[in-house]
């Protein structure tokens, strides 16, 4: 999933909120874990929306050192679904 093939409607979109940019890396994996603890549907199309280009300067291997907050955001969101009774 990328921010860039995202399509979602503004009223689910502000249900789920802006996306947390306190986050060195991964603010997007964030707001697709709260979207999904908002019970939005998600739908992957088979075709190609967007193609990512992997080259030396890319986010994601700039701030490697940032992954931690992979597991910080996956934490977080445990413990929201905790906290309101969902089901985990």
């Amino acid at each position: 999933m990328l921010p860039s093939a995202l399509l979602v409607s503004r009223a689910a979109f502000m249900r789920v909120g802006l996306f947390e940019t306190h986050w060195q890396a991964g603010e997007f994996a964030n707001w697709i874990l709260r979207a999904h603890e908002a019970g939005l549907e998600k739908i992957m199309l088979p075709e190609i929306v967007a193609r990512r280009r992997i080259h030396a300067n890319n986010n994601g291997i700039r701030q490697r050192a940032q992954f931690n907050a992979y597991a910080r955001m996956i934490k977080a969101s445990l413990d929201r679904r905790r906290a309101s009774g969902a089901d985990t």
